[in-house]
């Protein structure tokens, strides 16, 4: 095997796009270096690396990808990106720092790094990965038009095709025609009219009823896309059930998180169930203010989804009555008569569940958590965390 660092530096020079090099899923090189801090996160690399393929372009949400490189040393490979067809819009870069867990003094440097990141046509990544694979591995080389194989839409592969004629074959063989439509709809109805009591009997017996498209090859990642498709029909039923449509979104993002840090069949189940009846308890609730009355204002909805999208800012609660458009003291009694609790307390709630989320979910340390999130002091934000949820931010991550 060849000199992996002086190839990689070469190859960065020259092409412009970071890469990462590994060794039993500890960082051991990048370049250019320096840039280990904006290395793939946790759950990028794990996505990066579940592929069983030696040389694979993965795509990553809808706008970038990496290229990932087995090497022959035992546990080490090479991860290339991101990369992207098309320069990103600032809103995705957005989405992106909270992935990366971008600390405050950092964003002006990562909105930098994204801005200058080489645009590549995934078949030319891929016959980038494959030039890589002969020479460092020294493998024979034979560079193919790719697209097809990773990305392309162009026109379906053959295998697909024979795997649908089978299936379509398989379903009229064995009388197992798709009679899902009714149980959906039955579901979306429960949950847009916010019948949480009826929905629990429903849940109990409805998995057993439906019959499931193969919509993955193992198990895991079938039930994982099964909730995705889950929490999309949830969350339309309860717009039309009267849930305003940012909270339902922020509630579908949750969901969506939730499911793809999940490692186990049960773990999904359970949280399938919990995704219906937390959907059909928030449209209950707007019903129930409706009878008494009660309508949420749209300023406070417009204020509860500023502080989500900024949780991880030290924003105050005169920067949020500014974005509403309102006074201080006129938005924080609106506030609180209408939820019952102050601006200050709710801020301080959802940057503590983002803790506690980050805490579980990643690797990143609980100083670096406690910066992200705007606590000037570490102590300050141990005890805040420990009188929200009733144990340190180590024991919370303990029960990871």
């Amino acid at each position: 095997m060849k000199d992996i660092a002086k190839c990689s530096n070469y190859l960065y020079n020259f092409i412009n796009i970071p890469i990462y090099q590994y060794r039993n899923h500890t960082l051991v090189n990048c370049f250019p270096e320096g840039l280990h801090i904006f290395s793939p996160p946790k759950a990028y690399l794990k996505e990066i690396c579940s592929r069983k393929e030696a040389v694979a372009c993965v795509r990553i949400h809808e706008l970038i990808y990496f290229g990932y490189l087995r090497l022959d040393e035992p546990g080490s490979f090479l991860v290339l990106g991101p990369t992207c067809q098309i320069a990103l819009p600032p809103h995705s870069i957005d989405d992106y720092c909270k992935d990366y867990v971008v600390l405050p003094e950092q964003r002006k440097e990562f909105y930098e790094y994204f801005h200058t990141l080489s645009c590549i046509l995934p078949h030319s990544l891929w016959n980038l990965l494959l030039f890589l694979d002969s020479s460092l591995n020294e493998h024979p080389c034979q560079l193919e038009p790719a697209a097809a194989k990773v990305f392309s839409h162009k026109s379906v592969p053959k295998p697909i095709m024979v795997e649908k004629a089978n299936s379509f074959y398989d379903l009229a063989e064995n009388a197992l025609f798709y009679d899902n439509v009714k149980l959906e709809q039955q579901l979306t109805s429960l949950i847009e009219n916010g019948e949480v009591d009826k929905l629990k009997i429903f849940a109990r017996h409805a998995h057993q009823e439906a019959h499931y498209g193969s919509v993955a090859s193992n198990n895991l990642r079938q039930l994982k896309n099964t909730a995705l498709i889950l929490i999309t029909l949830s969350s339309r039923a309860a717009i039309r059930g009267g849930l305003s449509a940012s909270t339902a979104y922020a509630l579908g993002d949750l969901y969506m998180r939730q499911t793809e840090q999940l490692l186990d069949s049960d773990s999904l189940l359970n949280l399938m169930q919990n995704i219906q009846i937390d959907f059909a308890s928030h449209v209950a609730a707007v019903h129930n203010h409706q009878k008494a009355g009660f309508v949420q204002d749209s300023d406070i909805s417009r204020a509860i989804e500023f502080i989500h999208k900024n949780v991880n800012r030290n924003i105050s609660v005169e920067d949020v009555a500014h974005e509403v458009g309102l006074s201080r003291v006129y938005f924080s009694n609106k506030f609180s008569k209408e939820l019952g609790f102050s601006v200050g307390s709710f801020i301080r709630r959802c940057k503590l569940e983002e803790a506690r989320s980050l805490l579980l979910y990643t690797d990143k340390s609980i100083a670096h958590i406690s910066s992200y999130l705007g606590y000037s002091s570490q102590s300050h934000f141990q005890n805040l965390f420990r009188e929200q949820f009733g144990m340190t931010p180590k024991q919370c991550r303990q029960h990871r």
